[in-house]
């Protein structure tokens, strides 16, 4: 059996949500993993961080971490003041995962989110050159703190270093770590990759989770077009030991859908209760899969 994660924001609209409130909800929606988001639990005080600890190990539930990182956090930045200023606040990032006892940190963490090249740029090598760099340099720090850096592979409107598994998996071996791994989303494999199966056989072992959605960001189901069974087909090819993580952004009405750019009501009006049948309904159609 696989260990099922769920994005802490589902189903919230604005990022500084109640992490305590998701950990509890979820555990009893009945997932393993909660992927916590960064910039929500730094809005928090400091000494909430043991208490969500604490609450998590109460539910029986692991916390991964993620993030997109800030334009001033750009660790792919021409700029050396910028890049340096972004490899001190992921080192600081890195020692509250490890001081929470977390083993993963996952997400746009080696540039800016949805960062773009600038006007008249047509080459990003320097950009994927620098964030090497970066990371090459990081990478001492989650290998000392025991910690897995997972590169998110997403796609060319959200990044220009990489956006297919192919491109992930030449990043980490030009980082050289052990403590390297990818995170790859089938939101994002549906726009650049020819097939999600050959992504996932693509990233091999180097996968350590796998973001699960519709190609609109809607909740797996039976009733969508994502090839499912091929999908977990290859999961087993490769004995896929990480993470599946629901990832649904479905809300509109705040930040979040006006940082991942959805205007349209995804949740067709249901409420709190409502999406937690919506979601414990997809966990077991996914747990279906398996057999």
């Amino acid at each position: 059996m696989y260990k099922y994660g769920v994005h802490s924001s589902f189903g919230e609209k604005d990022w500084n949500f109640d992490l305590f409130k998701a950990v509890k909800r979820h555990a009893q929606n009945g997932f393993d993993v909660v992927e916590i988001f960064i910039p929500t639990l730094l809005t928090r005080p400091k000494h909430e961080y043991q208490e969500l600890k604490q609450l998590a190990d109460e539910c029986g539930i692991e916390m991964t971490y993620s993030t997109g990182l800030a334009k001033e956090h750009d660790l792919s930045s021409k700029d050396e003041h910028v890049r340096r200023q972004a490899i001190e606040y992921v080192k600081n990032v890195l020692e509250i995962i490890a001081s929470m006892g977390g083993k993963s940190f996952g997400g746009v963490n080696y540039a800016a989110w949805a960062g773009k090249l600038e006007s008249g740029e047509l080459d990003p090598k320097a950009y994927i050159e620098n964030s090497i760099k970066s990371m090459k340099e990081l990478a001492k720090t989650t290998e000392d703190l025991g910690i897995t850096y997972m590169f998110e592979v997403v796609n060319r409107f959200e990044t220009t270093v990489m956006n297919t598994a192919a491109e992930g998996i030449a990043f980490i071996e030009e980082v050289g770590s052990p403590n390297c791994k990818l995170v790859l989303d089938t939101f994002h494999m549906n726009i650049e990759e020819v097939t999600l199966s050959d992504a996932i056989i693509t990233a091999g072992d180097q996968l350590a989770c796998l973001h699960l959605g519709e190609c609109n960001r809607s909740l797996p189901s039976k009733e969508g077009r994502t090839d499912w069974n091929g999908l977990y087909r290859a999961l087993k090819s490769i004995h896929f030991g990480g993470v599946l993580t629901i990832e649904s952004f479905i809300t509109t009405g705040g930040q979040i859908g006006r940082d991942i750019g959805l205007y349209r009501d995804l949740t067709f009006g249901k409420d709190d209760s409502q999406l937690d049948v919506s979601i414990r309904e997809s966990l077991k159609f996914l747990k279906s899969l398996e057999n």
